[in-house]
């Protein structure tokens, strides 16, 4: 589902640890492949400490 992502993808996480979750499942690197290739993705979770590591690399 998410490298089919052309115009725009919004994820809405609950809590900090799904972010973790989708990036070991792999949904990840595909959405940042579509916003380098024009797409508009917006991921709105929690920050925690935890994510502030993996949020700076995204």
């Amino acid at each position: 589902m998410t490298q089919s992502v052309t115009r725009e993808a919004l994820i809405l996480l609950p809590y900090d640890k799904a972010f973790v979750r989708i990036d070991r499942l792999g949904i990840v690197d595909p959405l940042l492949k579509a916003s380098e290739n024009g797409a508009t993705v917006k991921i709105i979770c929690p920050l925690t400490g935890e994510l502030k590591d993996s949020g700076e690399n995204i």
